[in-house]
């Protein structure tokens, strides 16, 4: 029998408490008119990345945390997602461990 499977793309992250973070992520695909919704999951608390997306068709979108929102997060091992929204369709496209570590000097 044949499988077929719709399971989100995973991608790790590991990011520095007190850094800005900034992802480039490259879709093969036209994402123009979607509504992102990507957060990192930690304890009872999310936390929204922004998204940029560029305006040329060309399925580009940044994801990003301000320094500022990464320095709440305790150092620890939590998960993230990335859904998108299109004309009343939903499917989450990417997900994975979100691993905060310490500033080591």
């Amino acid at each position: 029998m044949t499988q077929i499977k719709q399971v989100p793309g995973r991608l790790d992250i590991v990011a520095t408490k007190g850094d800005k973070l900034s992802i480039l992520i490259d879709f093969d695909i036209d994402t123009t008119g979607y509504t992102w919704d990507v957060k990192a999951v930690h304890g009872t608390t999310d936390t929204a990345f922004s998204v940029a997306s560029a305006t040329d068709g060309s399925g580009q979108e940044t994801i990003s945390m301000a320094s500022s929102d990464l320095d709440l997060i305790s150092a620890g091992a939590y998960s993230w997602y990335m859904d998108r929204t299109d004309a009343g369709s939903e499917r989450r496209y990417l997900a994975g461990d979100f691993t905060v570590i310490e500033y080591y000097e």
